[in-house]
């Protein structure tokens, strides 16, 4: 039997409860609750290490010491990615502060503000509003079928259809940990429900006694269901799927992606290809746009392999990466006062990776990245932003 709740509120980030959170995140950061072969059908790559630098041992991305955590104070080639700026590790370019653009090449390469879609510009007007405006009101319900999972969607899903302009785009999310549970991030899927998508969330079945993990497999069986169902007939957007997760959730998304043609696009949260390292096979055969947020380069575990993912996107696949200033794992993946702006750069990213809307690269390219993040608390780089135009 289905079971439906509304969430009869404005949109709000609720934390967890604290000792809850802890106990997962510290499974995350001491990778007891997800390893590189947490997921069945793991596509077995060459692992670059951050602290061992790449096949010939230079350094790659932010190069990090074993334990997977940068001392205090600690020098990397990219600690901070400048809103607007593309200089980064390899880059001549020096670091360009936030608030200022960085110079346009005259490449068009899509790597330069100037590359981006035109606010202005008739031939990019999206297919819909930028989801940031919208604020619809969500229920979640669990359909008690495999792979198990609850659904975050609008209450009124014809009224979310008219005010977008046509069928809602879907998410499949994997919870920090690979663990079988989302409350922690139950607020941050909300949030997106409400802007018009349509977000299935992996949960423990209905016989579990303790959460237990989740894979690529089911990550994918997520896609599956939404093909599959008929609760909501002709009223999926399918073309339009995004795959996202947080930590080891993040590692599912893009192995998932790596291997089915059917997502659209990914955002990742505080995660990368596999755990404390990149997954060169996995990233050869990720082909759509990949966003990354994370927290500062010294402080959380996943920049420096986040990093790697971004520089290993093949060439003309859009990327990427935004940096919390300060911030470790635990705070940008779970945060009560981050979440709610890590929801508006994930939504700012979807919609310019499904749509290509001009107001949501506009609000990234931004000097705060996001028009409700806190100024000077987040940095931007991006790259091959010219092929999101439609």
């Amino acid at each position: 039997m289905r079971m439906s709740r509304p969430v009869a509120r404005p949109y709000l980030i609720t934390a967890a409860p604290p000792a809850v959170v802890a106990a997962i995140l510290t499974s995350i950061i001491t990778v007891a609750g997800c390893s590189d072969d947490a997921s069945e059908g793991n596509v077995f790559g060459e692992m670059i290490n951050p602290a061992m630098g790449d096949t010939a041992g230079n350094p790659v991305g932010n190069a990090m010491p074993s334990s997977g955590v940068m001392p205090p104070g600690a020098s990397t080639t990219s600690a901070e990615v400048p809103a607007s700026g593309t200089a980064g590790v390899g880059s001549p370019e020096p670091a360009m502060p936030a608030g200022e653009p960085a110079p346009d090449d005259g490449s068009g390469d899509g790597n330069d503000p100037g590359d981006l879609p035109d606010a202005d510009d008739d031939a990019a007007t999206p297919m819909r509003p930028p989801s940031t405006e919208l604020m619809l009101e969500v229920t979640v319900e669990n359909p008690e079928v495999e792979p198990y999972f609850n659904i975050y969607r609008p209450a009124d899903m014809q009224a979310a259809i008219d005010a977008t302009g046509g069928p809602l785009p879907v998410v499949v999310w994997a919870s920090g940990g690979c663990f079988r549970a989302d409350f922690a991030w139950a607020a941050l899927l909300e949030r997106w429900a409400a802007a018009g998508y349509v977000v299935l969330g992996l949960t423990p079945g209905p016989d579990a006694s303790v959460p237990g993990t989740t894979t690529a497999v089911e990550h994918g069986q997520l896609i599956d269901w939404a093909e599959e169902q008929t609760d909501f007939p002709e009223m999926l957007d399918l073309d339009r799927v995004v795959a996202t997760g947080n930590s080891c959730g993040g590692v599912t998304a893009l192995e998932m992606t790596s291997m089915d043609d059917r997502v659209a696009s990914v955002f990742v949260l505080s995660g990368s290809s596999a755990i404390g390292a990149a997954n060169t096979a996995v990233m050869a055969g990720v082909t759509v746009p990949v966003g990354f947020v994370v927290g500062s380069a010294t402080e959380d575990i996943a920049a420096g392999p986040a990093q790697m993912d971004y520089d290993l996107l093949a060439n003309g696949i859009a990327g990427m990466l935004v940096n919390r200033t300060t911030g470790d794992h635990v705070l940008v993946s779970t945060g009560e006062a981050v979440l709610p702006e890590v929801a508006e750069i994930a939504l700012n990213w979807m919609d310019l990776t499904l749509y290509g809307t001009p107001e949501a690269a506009a609000a990234l390219e931004s000097a705060d990245v996001c028009d409700a993040c806190t100024p000077g608390d987040w940095n931007l780089k991006a790259k091959h932003w010219d092929s999101l135009q439609p």
